[in-house]
């Protein structure tokens, strides 16, 4: 089965495009994000309102993930290859199977 490209968004947010296997978790959706985006939604999520940290560590090629800004909360989340309607993509699940993600790309078919 080859991943889809589709929007995210989580509350409203700035829509996030990345890729999924229809996957949910408690019915949210469980994206797959590029590089490039998955460093915007870590700059997003660390502002100082917000209650994350993620920063990308490119010598494990994983982002690191603190929540409450607690080092003892953290935990990694490894790049993965997967299977696209694009080709292989290498891929970040930022917030896969635990975080909000609505899939929105239906919306832009109304």
């Amino acid at each position: 089965m080859k991943a889809t490209k589709s929007n995210f968004s989580i509350d409203g947010t700035e829509q996030r495009e990345g890729y999924t296997f229809g996957q949910t978790w408690n019915g949210w959706a469980c994206p797959y994000f590029e590089l490039e985006t998955a460093l915007k939604i870590a700059e997003f999520c660390s502002l100082p309102d917000e209650p994350f940290i993620i920063r990308y560590n490119a010598d494990k090629d994983a982002f690191e993930c603190i929540e409450g800004n607690e080092i003892e909360d953290m935990y990694e989340v490894p790049a993965q290859t997967i299977d696209t309607v694009d080709g292989l993509k290498k891929v970040y699940p930022i917030g896969a199977f635990g975080w909000v993600w609505e899939d929105i790309s239906w919306y832009n078919h109304i």
